[in-house]
């Protein structure tokens, strides 16, 4: 009889064991906000797959533009993948870097859109700002231009883009994760 008991016991452990994991896999949710620009120009383009159920932490951001915002470049870090970077855009205008110190993080991103004739609208202008204060630009802001402040609330962090692309950055919208990581 005792036998029976202890066989008993042992099965509702082990199914109740097996119905709660002791160590739940992390999963990394990440937000979109909208995207502004033309719609008709470039090629689409997507960072939300490179960025996966993965931590990645962004290191770098860097800005291309003269009289339009040329390209945006996200430089990560990975202790799984290295260091992985994406670029949208072309190579014109003047280089603009952001290096992020440990523990700072993308705030937000502001684009400025405007019109080179009909149904041709592009990202003139574009600056992101960094949680520490710094701060890079490209671009020139032209009236009258339409601006949007990509911006996740105080616990995300801007982590990559989504939008068009090919010698100018087009469109461009954000993806955001929490500061937390879930």
């Amino acid at each position: 009889m005792l036998c029976y008991w202890v066989l008993l016991l042992i099965g509702v452990l082990s199914r109740s064991a097996a119905a709660t994991p002791l160590v739940e896999r992390e999963t990394f949710v990440l937000y979109q906000t909208d995207a502004y620009g033309g719609e008709h120009q470039g090629q689409p383009f997507d960072d939300k797959p490179l960025l996966g159920d993965k931590l990645l932490v962004v290191t770098n951001v860097t800005l291309r533009g003269a009289k339009r915002v040329d390209a945006i470049s996200f430089y990560y870090n990975s202790v799984s993948d290295g260091s992985p970077s994406v670029t949208h855009g072309g190579g014109g205008g003047e280089l603009h870097n952001l290096d992020l110190q440990t523990g700072d993080y993308v705030k937000n991103i502001e684009v400025c859109v405007g019109s080179l004739g009909e149904n041709d609208s592009r990202i003139f202008y574009a600056k992101v700002t960094a949680a520490g204060g710094a701060s890079i630009e490209a671009g020139v802001r032209q009236p009258p231009s339409s601006c949007h402040v990509l911006a996740p609330d105080e616990e995300r962090a801007v982590v990559g883009g989504y939008g068009r692309s090919a010698e100018e950055l087009d469109r461009f919208g954000v993806w955001t994760r929490s500061l937390s990581g879930k």
